[in-house]
């Protein structure tokens, strides 16, 4: 009988994995509307397509880092980042730069959200793994 061994890093190492997920494919949206989205956000084009190449690479980054033998310090890194993310979407549409109900103000907030989640559960991981 095969017996499942878990660490107490197993939950920071499938954070950092789902992260590299959710962001390559939305990085992979991206690249390929980069057209239509610039028109809703206002960036260029350009801008759109870059923030879709830089995020399909981070997948690969994200499966490569968590799988280092020692994952902590770059889970920590990895959640602040989402940390200082949500702060900076979140701070968009207080400040009315990306207004709440205008299309910006919605990717912004969703943003926000996503990196609050994932950020936590990652700065979770992090705690355990101490």
């Amino acid at each position: 009988m095969t017996t499942i061994t878990t660490t107490s890093d197993t939950l920071l190492r499938n954070a950092i994995r789902v992260d590299g997920v959710v962001v390559a494919a939305l990085g992979v949206a991206m690249v390929a509307a980069a057209d239509p989205l610039s028109s809703l956000s206002g960036l260029p084009t350009g801008v759109e397509y870059a923030a879709g190449v830089l995020s399909i690479a981070y997948g690969p980054l994200a499966f490569w880092l968590a799988s280092r033998p020692r994952v902590r310090t770059a889970g920590l890194v990895i959640a602040a980042i989402n940390a200082a993310t949500t702060v900076g979407m979140v701070g968009l549409a207080v400040a009315g730069l990306a207004p709440v109900t205008s299309a910006p103000g919605q990717m912004a907030l969703a943003i926000g959200i996503y990196t609050a989640v994932i950020g936590g559960v990652q700065y979770l991981g992090v705690r355990r793994a101490s």
